[in-house]
């Protein structure tokens, strides 16, 4: 009997080396796929932390005293920083989309919020509508007067799309073209 476990063992400690060479070589050779759980470690360099003396940007300070006439500002800030996406002629009469957005900002002009109140059912003109707010995010700074007392505004304005999917805001568009039927 210990002529056979002598065999035994030496058969396993012979087997033993393919074995565990074959298991480091599949363990090198994962697939992207069973590293879905792990996410690569950042870059030093794109997740240094902002320094503690870092200033938060505010938007500029509002003239407006009312509502309306704010919302006018907001409009030609959010149309100044989406300039591409933004079209300076009439409307056209039959637009792709419409689309109205809640927005809600602090005391600084800083969006907290954007939301689709009413939708045209496209989609990329909805998203595109509320990137435009983001993007130009500080916006002017609401006036005490417009703010009445208040840690945030609520307000809503109108994006109007052409077919093209460029924009224009309705609190300062030009008059809608007319068909004729």
């Amino acid at each position: 009997m210990t002529t056979h476990m002598s065999t035994h063992s030496h058969s396993f400690s012979s087997f033993r080396f393919p074995v565990l060479t074959l298991l480091a070589v599949l363990a090198a050779c994962s697939t992207p796929g069973d590293q879905v759980a792990k996410a690569p470690a950042p870059s030093p360099a794109v997740t240094s932390p902002v320094p503690a003396t870092a200033v938060r940007q505010v938007g500029p300070v509002s003239r407006a005293n009312h509502i309306e006439d704010y919302k006018r500002e907001v409009a030609a800030w959010v149309s100044v920083h989406n300039n591409r996406d933004v079209y300076s002629s009439q409307p056209q009469a039959l637009l792709r989309g419409v689309v109205v957005l809640s927005i809600n900002v602090d005391s600084d002009g800083v969006v907290q919020g954007v939301r689709v109140l009413r939708g045209s059912g496209d989609r990329e003109v909805e998203q595109r509508a509320v990137q435009s707010v983001w993007r130009a995010s500080p916006l002017p700074r609401p006036n005490r007067a417009v703010i009445n007392g208040q840690a945030t505004l609520n307000f809503s304005e109108t994006w109007l799309f052409n077919n093209d999917g460029r924009f224009q805001l309705r609190s300062i568009a030009l008059a809608q073209k007319t068909t004729n039927f």
